[in-house]
């Protein structure tokens, strides 16, 4: 074929499959070619096209995002459309439910990629997509998460790390706290040697030694539900999942989890906590997850372990936690009024009978 086509067009460039790919298309498509060994070849900047339809108002708008979404999901080869857009998506936010739409095409149509402001500009979008994208994600069992933990941190390594968590998770416990807990629920010998290496790895890759910002560990907890905790039995969602069966927190344990949070919080400055109340102008998922700053999020809930790290949706998550930190009050982020709160929520928890 490029020989063939060469013979007829000998100024084109066929040296790599894309640019073959891209002037056979155009061979293919074009009504008024030139002639064969004509001096400008078919795919230069010369003899480059451009069509431009024009949509007018908030119907007009919906109905070329629908387009641009027609064409994305009809794409053989997953590929990238760039979508440059004006007004704030005022027009899709009027319409609930084709934002509803445009939300359930996103995440169930993998091959669909889009600017990560097409996210952001919707103030729902990102909390949906987070506590309902699993088509993203993709899922691992418990035996397979060792390799997970070391697999997602081998590329783009430099980056914050945000956890979002209802309380302390105890996967990234103190060992000696995790195997207390651990033996409290009379988990055999072998999960727990499990338990502890998994808890060895995780910690590796998210407690940072680097001062720097960018390679910071920011905890960012939901204190109602932290609250909660002490009303009901608190069952670890990380380690049942990883011995296949309910862990049980002792109070006790949970007071010194807080604990550890807060002298850790004091002791190291690459640590950030960050506590977000009902009240806070800031949407947060509900599932609890780590998001490397646009590189990947992994989610935890009672169904198990998931890792996305397709670019648009993890860039969009990064850039709605940044924003949102910035609107929680300074007391609730400022590192000695939190330590001092987790010290007196664990003395609280300490005189629960």
């Amino acid at each position: 074929m490029k020989d063939a086509l060469l013979s007829f067009y000998p100024l084109e460039d066929l040296s790599s499959e894309t640019s073959l790919r891209a002037t056979l298309v155009k061979i293919l498509t074009h009504k008024n070619l030139n002639h064969p060994n004509a001096d400008t070849p078919i795919c230069s900047d010369k003899g480059t096209e451009t069509t431009t339809w024009i949509y007018d108002d908030d119907e007009g708008q919906r109905a070329a995002i629908s387009s641009l979404l027609d064409m994305a999901e009809a794409m053989n080869i997953p590929g990238e459309l760039t979508f440059a857009e004006a007004d704030s998506f005022i027009w899709m936010i009027h319409d609930e439910a084709y934002a509803s739409e445009f939300c359930q095409r996103m995440i169930s149509q993998s091959c669909v990629y889009l600017n990560s402001s097409v996210i952001l500009k919707h103030q729902d979008l990102v909390r949906k997509l987070l506590d309902n994208c699993h088509h993203l994600f993709r899922n691992y069992k418990l035996l397979k998460f060792v390799n997970v933990v070391n697999d997602i941190y081998q590329f783009r390594k430099r980056g914050a790390v945000y956890a979002i968590l209802s309380a302390p998770a105890f996967i990234a416990a103190e060992p000696d706290l995790m195997q207390k807990v651990l033996k409290a629920n009379h988990v055999s010998k072998d999960k727990i040697a499990l338990c502890l290496d998994i808890n060895s790895k995780f910690r590796e890759k998210t407690n940072h030694t680097d001062s720097s910002h960018r390679n910071s560990l920011f905890y960012i907890f939901r204190l109602e539900s932290m609250i909660r905790r002490t009303m009901m039995p608190f069952i670890s969602t990380s380690l049942s999942l990883l011995c296949d069966q309910s862990i049980h927190v002792d109070h006790r344990y949970y007071a010194q989890a807080l604990r550890n949070i807060g002298d850790a919080l004091l002791e190291n400055d690459s640590l950030n906590v960050v506590l977000v109340t009902n009240s806070d102008k800031i949407q947060i998922p509900r599932v609890n997850c780590w998001c490397k700053q646009n590189s990947w999020i992994f989610q935890m809930d009672t169904e198990g372990f998931r890792l996305s790290d397709e670019p648009s949706i993890v860039g969009a998550i990064s850039s709605h936690i940044e924003r949102g930190m910035a609107l929680i009050p300074s007391d609730w982020k400022e590192r000695h009024s939190v330590s001092r709160y987790l010290y007196d929520f664990a003395s609280e928890i300490d005189d629960i009978e």
